[in-house]
């Protein structure tokens, strides 16, 4: 097997993995700044990292993070669903041209409902962005 077949293959399985566990979307604040993110929690780290390995070294994979230190009532609820111990996790993310990048290596391989919510989210983050050029453009032209 050829090292670029071995690294398609990486890229297909991990959209797989992306699939099942992976969020895509255009966040806007309250301050009306939009953000488009590529997230992915796991309580393996090896996990995301091999995710973004195989997307080119794109994002970055954040924690662990301390489920247990989550507010009391949140604790109540998530132990009445699953008493087992919470064990630490970690997040992937990705965010703006790299979180673009990252879709189109793995949008080839997505289930349907993912790709839609990834051209959707992309959609709404490039009009977002193109009105902010226009206004930047508007405003310089007045100052001209």
């Amino acid at each position: 097997m050829s090292i670029k077949t071995h690294k398609q293959d990486e890229i297909k399985i991990m959209a797989g993995f992306f699939d099942g566990e992976g969020c895509i979307g255009a966040y806007t604040n309250n301050k009306g700044i939009c953000r488009l993110l590529i997230t992915m929690a796991q309580i393996e780290w090896e996990t995301l990292e091999r995710f973004r390995r195989a997307v080119g070294g794109l994002g970055v994979v954040y924690g662990p993070f301390d489920e247990s230190k989550q507010p009391a009532r949140l604790k109540t609820r998530a132990l009445a669903k699953n008493p087992r111990p919470v064990r630490p996790n970690y997040r992937y993310q990705a965010g703006s041209d790299d979180a673009i990048k990252v879709f189109n290596l793995i949008r080839p391989y997505l289930g349907s409902f993912k790709r839609e919510d990834g051209d959707t989210a992309i959609a709404k983050f490039e009009a977002y962005r193109e009105k902010k050029r226009n206004k930047k453009l508007l405003r310089q032209s007045k100052a001209a």
